[in-house]
C-alpha cells in the first residue's frame, strides 16, 4: 500500500500544519462555493485536492489501457487479483450452475471450437484445460439474479460475464473471448453472445466494449466482495 497512488503535495497543503488541517481548510471553502452557487470555482478547488500521480504504465504508453497485453496483466496485477481462476477438467465445458428454467440455457458459448480457433489450433481444448494453460474471470453465475433489477434503473444495463485467458509460451495471458449473457425474462428469451478480438474496425470496437463490461464488473466485485466481504 505504501507504493500507491499518492497525492501530490500543493503550495495550500504545504503550508497547513497537517493533513487534517489542509483538508479541513479545503473542505470549508468548498463549502462556501457551492452555498453560493459558484459551480466552476468549486470544480476548480476540487481539483487541487485529487491530484494523484497517474499510473506509470501510463507515463510509458498512455494507450496501454486500450491493449490486451494491459488488460490481461490487470487481472494479476491490478486491484483485483483474487477473481481469476485456472480452468480444470471439472470445469470444461463451461456450463452455468444456475436453475435452467429461470435463467435460461446454462451452457456456454465459448465452446471447444472456439477456443481451438482462438488459440491458432496449436492444441486441442482439452489439451490447454490439461496443460494448464486456461484462465477464467468468471462473474456469470454471480451477476445474472441481478441483470434484471439493474437495467430497470434509468440509463443503466448489467450483463453477467464470463472471460477466457489463454496462457501462451512466453508466459503472459491473452484474452481470447468474452461471454455476455442477459437472462430470460417473462417477455423476452435468454440473449447471449461471444466476443473476440476482432480482425475487422467494427469487431475491434465491440471487443474494447466487452472489455469494458467486464472490467465494470470486476470493478463492483472488487469493491463488495474482494474487499469489503473478505477484508473487513
Amino acid at each position: 500500500y505504501e507504493d500507491g497512488y499518492k497525492n501530490r503535495p500543493s503550495s495550500s497543503q504545504q503550508e497547513a500544519d497537517n493533513l487534517e488541517g489542509y483538508f479541513r481548510e479545503v473542505l470549508q471553502k468548498q463549502v462556501k462555493l457551492l452555498l453560493k452557487g459558484e459551480k466552476e470555482e468549486f470544480k476548480e478547488e476540487l481539483r487541487k485536492v485529487f491530484k494523484f500521480q497517474t499510473p506509470e504504465i501510463h507515463d510509458k504508453d498512455k494507450l496501454a489501457w486500450f491493449r490486451d497485453e494491459e488488460f490481461a496483466r490487470q487481472t494479476l496485477a491490478g486491484m483485483n487479483p483474487l477473481s481469476i481462476q485456472l480452468v480444470r477438467d471439472t470445469d470444461f465445458p463451461i456450463f452455468s450452475k444456475l436453475d435452467e428454467e429461470t435463467y435460461g440455457p446454462g451452457d456456454s458459448l465459448i465452446t471447444k471450437e472456439l477456443i481451438e480457433e482462438q488459440i491458432n489450433g496449436v492444441m486441442t481444448a482439452e489439451e490447454a484445460v490439461e496443460k494448464k494453460k486456461l484462465f477464467m474471470l468468471d462473474y456469470h453465475d454471480v451477476l445474472l439474479p441481478f441483470v434484471h433489477a439493474v437495467r430497470e434503473l434509468d440509463d443503466t444495463t448489467l450483463y453477467a460475464s464470463r472471460t477466457l485467458f489463454f496462457l501462451t509460451e512466453d508466459g503472459t495471458l491473452r484474452p481470447i473471448a468474452i461471454e455476455l449473457t442477459r437472462p430470460k425474462s417473462p417477455n423476452t428469451p435468454q440473449w447471449r453472445q461471444v466476443f473476440t478480438p476482432g480482425s475487422s474496425v467494427a469487431a475491434s470496437w465491440l471487443w474494447q466494449l466487452a472489455k469494458t463490461h467486464v472490467l465494470a464488473h470486476d470493478t463492483g466485485y472488487h469493491q463488495l466482495v474482494s474487499h469489503w466481504l473478505r477484508t473487513h
